[in-house]
């Protein structure tokens, strides 16, 4: 089965790398939208507490966070090797505007 037909039937594993304000709010589209998410962020304690049903960002409820747990749509992770089953990625991390008020794109380099 290709990618196409994966994506069209919600079978293809998506990975989110970066569990944020903007990554976890995209985890919980992806997951509400029948997929199966991975989650990955270098912050192991943001893991732990993604883990044990708790949301790290105020405007998510751990309520909704526990839910995406119990129905198996959302594996948080700090390990970079659990990325390996997804079928495609979404970068979220940091972009900050330089002094030049151009976007340092280190972080994004760094991820890639």
């Amino acid at each position: 089965m290709d990618l196409l037909q994966r994506i069209e039937n919600h079978s293809a594993v998506v990975g989110v790398i970066g569990l944020g304000y903007v990554g976890l709010p995209l985890v919980e589209l992806f997951a509400g939208a029948g997929f199966s998410v991975i989650g990955y962020d270098i912050d192991a304690e943001k893991i732990k507490t993604l883990r044990s049903g708790k949301s790290p960002i105020g405007h998510i409820s751990h309520d909704r966070i526990e839910g995406l747990l119990q129905q198996g749509r959302f594996q948080p992770t700090n390990e970079v090797d659990a990325l390996t089953k997804a079928d495609a990625m979404v970068i979220c991390v940091p972009t900050p505007l330089t002094e030049t008020r151009d976007p340092d794109l280190s972080y994004i380099r760094s991820t890639a």
